[in-house]
């Protein structure tokens, strides 16, 4: 009986401890950058600067290494199977002489996929905080960060 209820304990203390719930402000934040998407148009002039944001968040949040990196690329290896890390793909296309088109992307383990299943605040907005910094030089909220 008491293996049990240090059992229940400490599933409990782990449930609770994982949900962590964002504020108004986190969620009127996760709101906005959900409607801006996680694909966007940027000028040739600004490109540079735009792409090395998106590789220096990769680098620093994501919790696998990095196998590609190029002018059109940035991307992680792929999780294993119950590997609980989280991934980034970020791609670039010309669209004509002035404008390229970024689209990034996570990727995820499906142990993991069931595993956040329990906290649906654990990763699903790390791509939308990912092209919000890259479009606006900005990292309004990195506690929402998931690794």
């Amino acid at each position: 009986m008491v293996k049990f209820k240090i059992i229940f304990f400490m599933s409990t203390l782990f449930f609770f401890s994982a949900c962590s719930v964002p504020n108004h402000f986190e969620r009127n934040y996760l709101k906005h950058i959900r409607e801006e998407g996680n694909h966007f148009k940027v000028s040739n002039t600004s490109f540079d600067s735009v792409w090395f944001r998106g590789k220096a968040f990769v680098i620093k949040y994501s919790s696998l290494p990095i196998m590609e990196i190029n002018d059109s690329l940035i991307e992680t290896v792929n999780p294993s199977f119950f590997e609980h890390g989280l991934g980034y793909k970020i791609t670039a296309s010309r669209m004509g002489d002035s404008a390229r088109f970024v689209s990034a992307y996570f990727k995820i383990s499906p142990w993991r996929m069931f595993y956040s299943s329990w906290n649906p605040f654990t990763f699903p907005y790390n791509v939308f905080i990912l092209a919000d910094y890259m479009r606006s030089d900005s990292l309004s909220y990195p506690n929402l960060i998931s690794k």
